[in-house]
């Protein structure tokens, strides 16, 4: 903050800024000083005057804002990755229930050999070979 006062007392302009303080608790606290250089005679700065705001409050409401618009992104980057995993899903599923279908229908055939209607239970119970 002395910096920002020794200009302001060089230049003449004035100043705001936001500072936080850790208080003897642990807690920390947030507040905004604006000064503004009085001048005399001459345009020289002869003292200054300023207000110091307490914005704790404040400051931790956009500190829990930015926390909930954080989580809401990672929410909506969740639903759209489940939005694709549901269409691969559909995109498998698709082609898989008319092999089942078929391989069902194959099963009640006959004329089909003993070692063929093995594997067509494989398919249709959806255990690989080797276990």
């Amino acid at each position: 903050m002395r910096s920002y006062t020794d200009r302001a007392i060089k230049t003449g302009q004035p100043f705001s800024s936001d500072f936080e303080v850790k208080l003897p608790s642990g807690k920390r606290a947030y507040y905004h000083a604006s000064v503004q250089p009085v001048k005399g005679p001459e345009e020289k700065v002869i003292k200054l005057s300023g207000i110091v705001q307490d914005i704790t409050e404040r400051k931790l409401v956009e500190e829990e804002k930015r926390g909930l618009e954080e989580k809401a992104q990672v929410a909506s980057r969740l639903a759209a990755v489940g939005e694709m995993v549901a269409g691969i899903a559909h995109e498998i599923n698709n082609p898989l229930t008319g092999v089942l279908g078929f391989s069902q229908m194959l099963l009640d055939n006959k004329n089909i050999p003993e070692d063929i209607k093995e594997n067509l239970k494989l398919i249709t119970d959806g255990k690989s070979a080797g276990g």
